[in-house]
């Protein structure tokens, strides 16, 4: 017979428990519609990344008269939503629109991480 536990998890402690094991594991799975993705036939959903704000900055001058008085460029700026022009600041805005959009939709506990680039595949 299938170990129980209070929670009424099932586990497998014998071959005899993998009929009740499987059926709560396709339970679980269907009820947070997973099952196509593990049977193959649908592609894992990828988890939303925050947009950063150095993808919204412009490019910065290292030109003779931005430098020092020992030759090495200023220190920069610390990097904020208000030093972004207003187009990168409405760019950035809709970028993170879309990523709470996203957060929403798909709950972060159920999905896989997405690359370090960010690409879905």
């Amino acid at each position: 017979m299938a170990s129980t536990s209070t929670d009424n998890n099932v586990f497998l402690t014998s071959p005899d428990d993998w009929e009740a094991w499987e059926l709560q594991f396709q339970g679980q799975a269907v009820s947070k519609r997973l099952w196509d993705q593990i049977l193959g036939t649908k592609e894992f959903l990828i988890e939303p990344i925050a947009p950063e704000l150095t993808s919204f900055q412009h490019p910065v001058a290292t030109v003779g008269s931005q430098s020092g008085s020992n030759g090495e460029p200023e220190a920069n700026i610390p990097l904020s939503f208000a030093t972004l022009s207003g187009k990168n600041q409405k760019a950035f805005q809709f970028a993170y629109t879309v990523y709470t959009e996203e957060e929403k939709r798909e709950p972060a506990a159920d999905l896989p991480s997405r690359s370090k680039t960010g690409m879905r595949n």
